[in-house]
């Protein structure tokens, strides 16, 4: 009677050996794919960091465009051109000062005040940011 209680004992050890054995491998699956999406998660933090860093620089560069078309009309025309479009269609045929009307990166035309709130010499330019709407926090401007 002794032997088969001992034969009944190492069955259930193996029974819970093999279920150990696959919860292990349900734990060592289960680390790989959080260590995969960690890792995932990451690398979209950095690439969604870097494309609006590019957004800026792109925000910035036709900011100064505008500015600088701007200043050319003041100059020819001693006065602040009513809108974006009078810099794409001059009065009295004059030679554009912008090819088309510019829009932001994230499709939001610019906005522009002249002469300026801030800036009185010459004009206030703003993007409305990756949120689209004017007057929050994530605006873009030439104001220092």
């Amino acid at each position: 009677m002794k032997i088969e209680i001992k034969k009944k004992k190492k069955k259930l050890f193996a029974k819970k050996r093999g279920e150990l054995k696959d919860i292990s491998g349900y734990l060592k699956r289960s680390f790989k794919f959080l260590l995969i999406l960690f890792f995932l998660l990451i690398l979209y933090s950095i690439y969604s960091h870097t494309v609006y860093k590019q957004n800026l620089r792109i925000v910035y560069v036709d900011i100064l465009e505008i500015s600088k078309a701007i200043e050319n009309f003041r100059f020819d025309f001693n006065r602040c051109p009513k809108s974006l479009e009078e810099l794409v269609f001059p009065p009295e045929n004059k030679k554009q000062y912008l090819e088309e009307i510019p829009l932001d990166p994230w499709g939001t035309r610019y906005y522009f005040r002249c002469p300026g709130r801030w800036n009185k010499d010459s004009a206030d330019i703003a993007s409305a940011g990756p949120d689209k709407k004017f007057s929050t926090k994530d605006d873009i401007t030439n104001v220092i």
